[in-house]
């Protein structure tokens, strides 16, 4: 991981105590997401709010944390401290604000269960998987030279940008990472640039690994060649990513992508996001489930084709885009990683997109 220091610091300051108080004096939610009026503090309380018990707490403002008012009491916020709610009952401790913390979280069984993408995504509940290691593995294995140029530049100012999150890097060739015991170091998986036969032939136990890997809570962050390789269409890597490579639209070329809703993966990108010598690959069998995020302009026609998109998998996350061909791409002040491919790794981490 490099040494120095990124400019970027100045625009990643964790801001995550500010984030911890708001939530404990405002209300909580329920498991979609949704905002709750809390109980009262002491004994008592109210049961279909959570946040009482006998050996009271502090606050009950969060209101079960997640848990529906159709479960009773939201649990003894007494253990919590600073309780935002009590264990909130059976119907899910990890609501807050589309939290993914649970029951416990900050402050003991009471706590406030935060998390989830800075409370912008209501897809965690009772079964939230616990905070993911802070560590990540950049993979960058390949068959061809044809991205030798982007991937030294991506792993750079990536390394920068996990810094000053305090996110240990190590980046790796080595398809002898993809075991269950060797991801289970780490919070999430980028692969950026990796082409051809990346796990080697035929592949499947790795990527069998990679995909229980997500589905237990950690993330996949997949760039570019990713998705374009060998291996057959059922695949898990090309399961796991969501499409099938089919051909590369063109080539390299000067295009424009416009951003799709207000996922936090996109909620900043510029409309329209200009694409400077990249590439617009042309999939097929795209999973139903995949959330398209990011349109680019074909090479010829009329009808946007899908540039980025997003998954939830298992108790994991997938984001894919076709977007990081070349060197400039990754350049630390680009929009391309900025806007879009910096917040999605977050996204996929479990983290705030900053």
């Amino acid at each position: 991981m490099s040494a120095k220091k990124s400019r970027f610091s100045r625009l990643v300051t964790p801001v995550l105590m500010s984030t911890l108080l708001s939530f404990a004096c405002s209300s909580g939610g329920d498991s979609n997401g949704n905002a709750a009026t809390g109980g009262a503090s002491g004994s008592g309380g109210n049961p279909s709010g959570g946040g009482s018990g006998a050996s009271g707490g502090s606050g009950g403002a969060g209101g079960g944390a997640g848990g529906s008012a159709g479960t009773g009491s939201g649990g003894s916020a007494g253990a919590g401290g600073m309780a935002a709610g009590g264990a909130a009952g059976s119907a899910g401790a990890g609501g807050g604000v589309g939290g993914m913390g649970g029951a416990g979280g900050m402050g003991g069984a009471g706590g406030m269960a935060m998390g989830g993408a800075g409370g912008m995504a209501a897809d965690a509940g009772a079964d939230a998987a616990p905070e993911r290691p802070a560590r990540v593995l950049i993979y960058t294995k390949r068959s061809t030279a044809t991205h030798n140029a982007s991937i030294p530049v991506a792993i750079a100012s990536l390394s920068d940008l996990f810094e000053s999150v305090g996110i240990d890097v190590v980046a790796s060739e080595e398809v002898a990472m993809f075991t269950a015991a060797n991801l289970a170091q780490f919070g999430a998986v980028v692969m950026v640039n990796s082409n051809g036969t990346p796990f080697n032939d035929p592949g499947t136990n790795q990527g069998n690994a990679l995909a229980e890997f997500v589905r237990a809570g950690g993330g996949l962050a997949a760039f570019h060649a990713a998705a374009n390789t060998e291996y057959p269409a059922n695949h898990p890597l090309l399961a796991l990513i969501g499409a099938t490579f089919d051909n590369t639209g063109g080539g390299v070329r000067n295009f424009e992508c416009a951003p799709q809703g207000q996922h936090p993966v996109v909620a900043k990108v510029p409309n329209p996001l200009a694409a400077t010598m990249d590439e617009t690959y042309v999939f097929e069998n795209h999973n139903p489930m995949n959330q398209v995020v990011l349109r680019c302009n074909p090479m010829s026609g009329n009808t946007p084709l899908p540039g980025s998109w997003v998954r939830e998998e298992g108790a994991g996350r997938v984001f894919y885009t076709t977007l990081g061909h070349g060197p400039g791409a990754w350049q630390e002040d680009t929009p391309f990683l900025t806007t879009h491919a910096w917040p999605a790794i977050l996204w996929v981490f479990g983290r705030a997109p900053m």
